[in-house]
Formats: structure tokens, sequence, C-alpha cells
């Protein structure tokens, strides 16, 4: 008596199918939604406002009269970055109405130096 043995290929095929998608659906998404630090956006004014015409929202008049803080940023700021966010939160804490700091950049100063100001 011959017994007729079957393989049953289905099975693997069915989880690599479903269940290999899925994995990569799950933890693939907490990738995508993570931050890109190496992304920077600056925009100056916040919000744009429909009651205020559109030359005097994206204009510096308003600043240029305030008492700033000027602070030469030399080069290798990395090193002063941790001055440049003390500076930063003594303003915020003075809370003094029309003030602020100018970072004065030059054409020595690299692009490193630009985001140790920013950190």
């Amino acid at each position: 008596m011959k017994t007729k043995l079957t393989k049953k290929y289905y099975v693997p095929g069915l989880i690599s199918a479903l269940i290999i998608p899925l994995l990569f659906w799950f933890y693939g998404t907490g990738e995508l939604r993570r931050p890109l630090p190496n992304v920077m956006d600056l925009g100056l004014p916040a919000k744009y406002d429909t009651n205020i015409p559109l030359e005097k929202q994206y204009s510096f008049e308003d600043f240029r009269n305030w008492n700033y803080k000027k602070i030469k940023v030399s080069t290798g700021a990395k090193e002063n970055s941790k001055f440049y966010v003390s500076e930063i939160e003594n303003l915020q804490k003075r809370n003094e109405k029309d003030t602020g700091i100018e970072f004065i950049l030059d054409e020595n100063n690299s692009y490193n130096d630009f985001v140790s100001i920013l950190k």
C-alpha cells in the first residue's frame, strides 16, 4: 500500500505575505514620525495676519529701534554655544519690552557657527 505524501508550501508563503508587511508597517511608521534633526525652519513673522498689509508684515522696521545686546560670534562658536543659550535665557528672565540680542556673523563664520546659535 502506497501512501501519497503531500507537502504544504502555502503556510510559509502566507507568513511572508501577511506578517512581514505588517511588521514593516508597525515598526517603520515610528521611524517616519521622528523629527529630522538636519532641517531648520526659520520664519518671521510666525503667523500671517490678513488685517495687516503684506508689505508691513515682512518688514523689520518696527524692530530697528529696539535695545539690542550685540554679541560677535567667533569662529568655532560650538564651544560658546552654552554662553549664547544662557544669554537668551537671561533675556527671557528679564522680560523687558523692546529688547533683544543681535548675533553678529561675518564672512569667516561657517554654517556650524550659525547652527550653534540656534541650539
